[in-house]
């Protein structure tokens, strides 16, 4: 396992870890879309190397049974390794897994943004806006917004994570972006496109030749 990153991007204004979900079992895709080529780079080392370049506290991957061929893409990366053994479950049991592995990390961590490893259009670039949107507003969720809805990455106060523990199935956290009073949302140009399918992962290799 690779060392946690230690360098704070937003210093004296709380603490934030990043949470990648990659545990994911890509049924539709029919392959593993974690090792799946986008500018000569898989998705799963592409969207970690986006997180540690956000400058968080701490950067977490979440892997799941195929952790042992998923690892060797995170090799020299600091981020910390966690396994989800109940990845079957859904997504729900990856984001309980991050947010204990987070905590177990650092007890102080004041706030947790969510992202998944299958949008090959977040920069590390965006997820500084949210964290600067946060500083700056106070919000304690501060979404993505794409197509006219909310959605991922999105970063949490540590109040919610007791409710995001609780979390079951596939749902993810979209009932916290429905119901979220003081939702601050951050622009994400092409943030709806992601690889769940060989249709989508043919159309983002046109795109992008």
């Amino acid at each position: 396992m690779n060392k946690p990153n230690k360098k704070s991007y937003a210093v004296n204004t709380g603490k934030y870890g990043i949470i990648v979900l990659a545990a994911g079992n890509s049924t539709r895709l029919g392959r593993d879309k974690q090792t799946l080529l986008v500018q000569g780079e898989t998705l799963l080392k592409r969207a970690s190397k986006t997180a540690v370049a956000a400058q968080p506290d701490q950067v977490v991957v979440v892997l799941g049974e195929k952790a042992h061929l998923h690892q060797r893409e995170l090799h020299g990366l600091e981020v910390s390794i966690v396994i989800n053994s109940d990845s079957s479950e859904g997504i729900a049991s990856s984001i309980r897994t991050g947010i204990r592995h987070l905590q177990s990390l650092d007890q102080d961590i004041d706030y947790a943004l969510i992202m998944l490893c299958d949008q090959p259009y977040v920069t590390s670039g965006h997820l500084k806006a949210i964290i600067d949107r946060q500083h700056e507003t106070k919000a304690r969720i501060v979404a993505s917004r794409y197509q006219k809805r909310a959605g991922v990455p999105v970063l949490f106060h540590k109040r919610f994570f007791s409710s995001l523990l609780k979390l079951k199935g596939d749902s993810g956290a979209k009932q916290f972006l429905l119901e979220a009073e003081d939702l601050i949302t951050v622009e994400l140009l092409n943030g709806e496109v992601d690889i769940d399918t060989m249709e989508d992962y043919l159309r983002l290799q046109i795109s992008n030749s």
